[in-house]
C-alpha cells in the first residue's frame, strides 16, 4: 500500500451501436453530493452483467449508459467504450462507425488500431473525453466555495488522474491501483479491500478525520454541509469481460465465470456496485 495509508475511522460498512440512450421527457432532480461513473469497453460484456443491469434497469432516471469511441476525441484508433453512471449532463458523441468520426468519414478507415498499441496507450482515456466528464460534474455546483474530490478507483497508468491534476488544480485527486506507480496515493487490491475503505482514505487525506454516523444519511449530509462534491471514477479491469478475454474466462451464453479471475472480478464489481447503490441511489 502507499505511504499515506492510515486506518480509517469507518463512515460505513457494506457492500455494437446496438443501443441508444432512452429518451426521457425530463431528468428528475438528483440533489446528491456523490456521483459515479463506471467505464468499460462497449463491445465487451461488462454492461450486460447482472450487477450492472441492476443499477441501469433499477434506477432508469438516475443511471445512464453513455457509449462513445476514442476516435471522436483525438485518438488515432477507434476503441469503443461505454460510461455508466449518474452524470446526466455527460453526453459524449455516439460511437464510430455508426456515428463516424471525422477521420473515418473522410478516409473510411482509422489511422491505427488498438492492437499494436502499448499497454499504457490501450488503457488511456483521451484528455478531451476526461474534460467532458469533469465539465458535466462541476457544472452541477455553481457556488465558488464548493470543493471537489475525484477518486480514481483503478487508476492504471494514470491518464485520467494525471490530466485532472495538471489541468484542474482546484480538484483534489485520489488515485488507487494495485500496481505501485509514482502518481498513486495508495495501492489497494480491490478484491481484498471494500470500496468504502478507499473512500474513507480519500476523504481523510483532503478533509481531515470527521466523526460521522453511519452512511448514507450522516455522510451525505456532512458532504452537503461542507460543500464537498465527490466523483467516483471506476475503469474496472476489463480482461474477463472483453471480447478477447471472454472465451477463456466465461461461458459465452450465460456469462458465468469459468476462471478464478472472472469469479474474483464478478465478486469485486458486485460488491462495488452494491456499495454505490447504498451510497448514491
Amino acid at each position: 500500500m502507499g505511504d499515506d495509508v492510515a486506518t480509517p475511522r469507518p463512515f460505513s460498512s457494506g457492500a455494437g451501436d446496438g443501443f441508444r440512450p432512452k429518451k426521457r421527457a425530463r431528468v428528475p432532480s438528483r440533489d446528491h453530493p456523490i456521483d459515479f461513473l463506471l467505464e468499460n469497453p462497449l463491445d465487451g460484456k461488462f454492461k450486460d452483467m447482472p450487477f450492472i443491469k441492476s443499477i441501469v434497469d433499477g434506477y432508469p432516471d438516475y443511471v445512464f449508459k453513455k457509449p462513445t469511441s476514442y476516435c471522436h476525441y483525438g485518438f488515432a484508433y477507434m476503441k469503443r467504450t461505454v460510461f455508466i453512471g449518474t452524470l446526466h449532463k455527460f453526453n459524449p458523441a455516439m460511437p464510430c462507425r455508426g456515428n463516424p468520426c471525422s477521420v473515418y468519414k473522410t478516409h473510411r478507415r482509422h489511422a491505427s488500431q488498438v492492437k499494436g498499441q502499448s499497454a499504457a496507450d490501450k488503457n488511456s482515456i483521451p484528455s478531451r473525453l476526461v474534460d467532458l466528464e469533469v465539465a458535466a460534474w462541476v457544472s452541477k455546483y455553481p457556488d465558488p466555495k464548493h470543493r471537489f474530490l475525484f477518486i480514481d478507483v483503478f487508476a492504471g497508468y494514470g491518464s485520467v488522474s494525471q490530466h485532472i491534476r495538471d489541468k484542474y488544480p482546484n480538484i483534489h485527486v485520489y488515485a488507487n491501483d494495485i500496481v505501485k506507480r509514482k502518481d498513486n496515493n495508495v495501492e489497494l487490491d480491490m478484491n481484498k479491500f471494500p470500496t468504502y475503505f478507499l473512500f474513507n482514505l480519500a476523504l481523510q487525506r483532503f478533509f481531515g478525520d470527521p466523526m460521522l454516523p453511519d452512511m448514507p444519511q450522516g455522510l451525505v449530509q456532512w458532504l452537503r454541509d461542507e460543500k464537498i462534491a465527490v466523483l467516483i471514477h471506476v475503469s474496472s479491469p476489463c480482461n474477463t469481460y472483453s471480447i478477447d478475454g471472454l472465451g477463456p474466462n466465461r461461458d459465452k451464453i450465460t456469462l458465468e465465470p469459468k476462471s478464478e479471475l472472472a469469479r474474483q472480478h464478478d465478486e469485486m464489481n458486485s460488491k462495488l456496485v452494491e456499495w454505490l447503490k447504498q451510497l448514491c441511489l
